[in-house]
């Protein structure tokens, strides 16, 4: 399955639902420049929804960090939601859970963004 993503912009925050196999970068070079888009719009604030992703390897996770860091780096924030349990173990064992910050719902979410 490949990559595909939708946006939503919820309260003060973005929310991207993110499905299917996250294998390279070039898949979410789009997702990256709608990124930049918000942030150039002064919404820095994401959730990003994995509840419906398959896969991701180490590029996947390059994306991730590249969403966070910009993020970060204009003042806001990124929080994961619904991470499979496949995916929450790559996780784990890169110690990337301690790097992001992972909420089990979108409320939850957003109550953290909130103090942001």
């Amino acid at each position: 399955m490949n990559f595909t993503y939708k946006s939503e912009e919820i309260e003060k925050a973005v929310l991207f639902y993110l499905k299917g196999n996250l294998l390279d970068k070039d898949s979410a070079l789009p997702l990256l420049d709608e990124v930049d888009k918000f942030i150039e719009r002064e919404k820095n604030k994401f959730i990003v929804d994995l509840a419906e992703m398959n896969t991701l390897n180490s590029s996947g996770i390059n994306v991730l960090i590249t969403l966070f860091t910009k993020a970060r780096n204009s003042g806001g924030d990124a929080i994961i939601i619904n991470v499979p349990n496949k995916i929450n173990n790559l996780l784990v064992i890169t110690k990337l859970n301690t790097i992001f910050t992972i909420k089990e719902d979108k409320k939850a979410a957003l109550d953290e963004l909130a103090e942001v």
